[in-house]
């Protein structure tokens, strides 16, 4: 499957002429980490490709915005595969642009859904964000989550029965306001 998605990412971008942005984190670090599990003519293909994760793309996009922001209060998720790529701090400086007030729960961590292993498994995301579900219970429950994993944010949403969006939809309200 992944030499299947570098062919199509290859011809859709005319020869990695035009960058690849992708809006799921965990796809960005795999699409990046992945060299070592193609075959020489897939790997070329790769090497010519420019992936962009959906963290740096936005903070392009709202960096020099000069409207204030939105008079609400959020939570952030910051993913596995974001931590790796190092773009927590970004992630919340996007966040922080487009509304009032950011948290950053102090007992995240991994959520644990893995993919599809929460589908199957939902005990796994349960106990993996327990200390979470604790923390956030001091907060309004019509606080929004952000997150750039959408198995992650169905993960969170599950356990913590609050609505968790990918950031792209805070940058999205942002503008419009």
């Amino acid at each position: 499957m992944l030499a299947k998605t570098i062919d199509l990412l290859y011809d859709v971008s005319h020869g990695g002429e035009i960058p690849i942005v992708i809006d799921t984190s965990p796809c960005t670090y795999q699409l990046l980490h992945c060299a070592e599990s193609l075959t020489p003519s897939v790997r070329e293909k790769w090497s010519r490709l420019t992936f962009q994760d959906i963290t740096p793309f936005l903070w392009d996009v709202v960096k020099d915005c000069k409207k204030e922001p939105l008079p609400w209060s959020v939570f952030l998720h910051v993913t596995c595969s974001t931590r790796k790529l190092a773009q927590g701090s970004l992630m919340r400086r996007i966040a922080e642009v487009c509304a009032k007030n950011v948290i950053l729960p102090t007992e995240e961590d991994c959520c644990a859904f893995a993919g599809d292993r929460g589908l199957l498994f939902p005990e796994l995301t349960a106990s993996a964000t327990k200390r979470l579900v604790a923390e956030l219970k001091e907060y309004d429950l019509s606080m929004t989550g952000y997150s750039t994993s959408r198995m992650c944010e169905v993960g969170l949403q599950s356990a913590t029965r609050r609505t968790y969006l990918s950031l792209a939809c805070l940058v999205r309200d942002y503008l419009r306001s």
